[in-house]
């Protein structure tokens, strides 16, 4: 049997390397090195898994620094990487032809106001980041892209758990009575169901404040995802005032894959707190 020494030397050992390309790819921006150096770095970021990405983005700065300083082209190719998303995603949730899809990270600026906005919510970061070279900080602070007719759908609480069997991909909601869940907010929250990853699903509230989940809370948050293996508070990219729950259900087959990616939010992940693990 492996210790569990091991395991955390292999895991820390197998994450340094994207992080050291990321870094160097932002070390040969900020320094203007030759457009050859540039474009390797950029070759390799392009070329990485989702797990790699995933361990990038751990690290808060230096994924923020690195989807400031790239094109939006690249930002997009590091979100579509980020999650596991691919072509036939695409076509299906921005209703695209198979070329249009392609053109999406290379040649397409900004598209109608709809598919931007939707393209915000599939990456998961705010609209403007991912349609202009130059976002407006200011777009950073709310979640506008899922009030967007036809970006999100509208949902209460109680079938987000029903839900998954009907999501391709990934999609939005605004849920509209999440103060039965949480107290603490007033207004609807928006979140997302997350299905395009080989290990896991989740569904992924966006929370106005800190985490103060008592287990009576917890367990109501369960009965209504009752195949969770797992409750997550962490952080979400560039909305500090922000908290992202992720309840996430293991995919069959996929147990050492899947603790694989738990660890690394447990214990990489900038501003996690583990707040349940269904025993």
């Amino acid at each position: 049997m492996v210790s569990y020494r091991k395991n955390r030397s292999y895991h820390s050992k197998y994450r340094s390397e994207p992080i050291k390309k990321a870094s160097q790819y932002l070390l040969a921006v900020t320094n203007k090195e030759k457009d050859t150096i540039k474009n390797n770095l950029r070759s390799i970021l392009t070329k990485l898994n989702h797990q790699d990405v995933l361990m990038i983005q751990s690290n808060k700065s230096l994924w923020e620094q690195l989807m400031l300083k790239s094109d939006y082209h690249l930002r997009r190719i590091l979100c579509k990487k980020l999650f596991n998303l691919n072509e036939s995603h695409l076509m299906d949730a921005l209703s695209y032809s198979s070329g249009s899809a392609n053109q999406l990270f290379s040649k397409t600026g900004i598209p109608d106001l709809t598919r931007a906005f939707q393209i915000g919510m599939l990456f998961g970061h705010p609209w403007q980041m991912l349609n202009k070279n130059t976002p407006d900080e200011l777009s950073y602070s709310s979640f506008s892209e899922y009030y967007y007719h036809g970006v999100a759908k509208r949902i209460n609480f109680k079938t987000l758990g029903n839900e998954k069997s009907n999501v391709k991909s990934i999609t939005g909601y605004v849920i509209t009575d999440p103060q039965k869940l949480f107290r603490q907010e007033l207004t609807p929250v928006t979140g997302r169901w997350v299905t395009t990853f080989p290990e896991m699903d989740y569904f992924e509230f966006h929370l106005t404040s800190e985490l103060l989940l008592d287990k009576q809370t917890l367990k109501k948050i369960l009965s209504v995802f009752p195949e969770a293996n797992d409750v997550v508070g962490t952080y979400i990219p560039f909305r500090p005032q922000h908290t992202a729950l992720w309840i996430m259900t293991q995919k069959p087959g996929m147990e050492s894959q899947y603790n694989r990616i738990k660890k690394e939010l447990a214990e990489y992940r900038y501003k996690t707190a583990f707040l349940y693990t269904k025993s």
